[in-house]
């Protein structure tokens, strides 16, 4: 269970680390996941604001962003403005993931209108992009339509694209290993 002392250790071991930008990167993941009340999204949130503010590598900003769409509503997308003219690909992306997935979550209820419950899912943890629904849509069921989609980025975005991709991970078929390979 993640304690607020559990997320106060990990802003801390964030703050003294000083030789690995990839541990930097993965404790803005694990804070990413650990948005479990309004107390703890609070003291998570006040960590992102200063993280997205200061000047870190571009793998640590992006794990920020990424962990900012799993607890934050748009009131926090203001800090992605940062980002608005980045032409860098990780960066960029990461915010239009991040936009997307705050966007959907406000559209559906959460994937509620989607009738998604997101903590009944084979795999709980929180990603940029919700899987499609395909026990509900037949049309998402077919892991060949779901595989064209990853590979068109012309005719689906790349929200559209990590949706195909993380309901193809749900199936858990071997087909659908095989479309994600």
């Amino acid at each position: 269970m993640a304690t607020i002392e559990a997320v106060e250790g990990m802003i801390k071991a964030f703050d003294l680390e000083d030789r690995s930008d990839l541990i930097r990167h993965e404790i803005c993941y694990c804070l990413g996941q650990m948005n479990k009340s309004p107390e703890h999204i609070k003291i998570i949130l006040s960590f992102f604001e200063r993280i997205l503010k200061g000047d870190y590598p571009k793998i640590v900003l992006h794990e920020a962003v990424e962990a900012l769409g799993n607890v934050s509503e748009e009131h926090n997308l203001k800090l992605l403005d940062r980002f608005s003219e980045e032409k860098d690909g990780i960066l960029y992306e990461t915010c239009f993931l991040t936009q997307k997935l705050v966007e959907w979550k406000q559209a559906t209820q959460n994937g509620k209108l989607e009738c998604l419950n997101l903590s009944k899912l084979r795999c709980t943890t929180n990603d940029p992009a919700p899987p499609y629904n395909f026990k509900r849509e037949p049309k998402y069921a077919d892991v060949k339509l779901l595989e064209s989609m990853i590979l068109d980025n012309e005719k689906y975005d790349l929200f559209e694209r990590y949706r195909a991709l993380f309901t193809l991970r749900e199936m858990n078929t071997e087909e659908a290993v095989i479309a994600m390979c």
